[in-house]
């Protein structure tokens, strides 16, 4: 289902953090380095001035790339968060597929309504029902699903001609056919 979907993305965000974790701490290392060169710089120098104002720069360039870093990191942490959510809630759909013929019956209303929105994102009907019963035109479900050997997020009747057939299932004990 979706959660192997979720790990891969997990690991790779997981992936970029460390890279821009190490980038951090190289842009902290490197600002730290020129700093401590600007406060070495020697007064008397008659270049200092100039010394001192392209150490300046380059300094504050620094803080701008360990700005931008920290906002890349940021953004990644999030959708990692948004990730492992998702995850999370792909498992508790999965578990409740495990359990649905035990629990379905048990669900009030309010709870099979909610445990249906957990993986049907959309439902649409036809204003009347048709000529063959359907009224049913598409359901759009969260995940995918397989429908007609293909994986998909949608199945839809709309141009689809389907044959229903009810059938009535009877439970009959060896007694109840011999007494035939």
């Amino acid at each position: 289902m979706g959660a192997g979907k979720s790990q891969c993305g997990s690991c790779r965000g997981n992936n970029e953090l460390e890279i821009l974790k190490k980038k951090a701490r190289q842009l902290e290392t490197m600002k730290d380095k020129l700093a401590h060169q600007i406060d070495c710089l020697d007064v008397t120098d008659e270049l200092f001035e100039k010394k001192h104002d392209d150490m300046q720069a380059r300094l504050e360039n620094f803080y701008t790339n360990i700005l931008l870093n920290s906002n890349k990191i940021n953004e990644i942490v999030q959708r990692i968060e948004n990730i492992e959510k998702e995850k999370v809630s792909s498992d508790n759909v999965y578990q409740f597929l495990m359990f649905f013929d035990k629990l379905y019956d048990k669900f009030t209303d309010t709870e099979k309504k909610q445990f249906m929105n957990s993986f049907i994102e959309k439902i649409e009907i036809f204003d009347e029902v048709q000529a063959d019963g359907r009224f049913l035109k598409e359901i759009t479900f969260k995940f995918p699903v397989f429908w007609n050997g293909k994986e998909c997020n949608t199945i839809s009747w709309d141009k689809e001609t389907t044959v229903e057939t009810v059938v009535l299932l009877c439970r009959k004990t060896p007694d109840d056919v011999t007494a035939k």
